[in-house]
């Protein structure tokens, strides 16, 4: 996969942060923390990390979707995290250097 700029995964990283409690959300709600707009995106977006096995949906007794993080996600968004800061060390390990 292709990476622009320095962005790729971010949103996913975004997503994943706001899920990372544990908590069972609603998707306008995860819309307003993640910053999609507009937010019927938002089900789209939380389809596809459902397929990547980062996130699982339930439904409310009203029928209300609700999603929250799998451990394959706390996994993921730990991975994301590792990268972070391996591309920080790798820019700063050159200004370090003694010549």
């Amino acid at each position: 996969m292709k990476q622009r700029s320095g962005l790729y995964n971010s949103t996913k990283k975004r997503a994943l942060k706001v899920l990372e409690n544990r908590n069972w959300m609603d998707a306008p709600t995860f819309a307003y923390k993640v910053g999609i707009r507009p937010v019927r995106r938002t089900y789209a977006y939380l389809d596809h990390l459902e397929q990547l096995g980062l996130v699982t949906r339930g439904r409310s007794a009203a029928g209300k979707l609700y999603f929250q993080i799998t451990e394959r996600g706390l996994e993921r968004l730990e991975w994301l995290r590792a990268q972070n800061r391996t591309t920080a060390q790798e820019l700063i390990a050159p200004l370090l250097r003694v010549s």
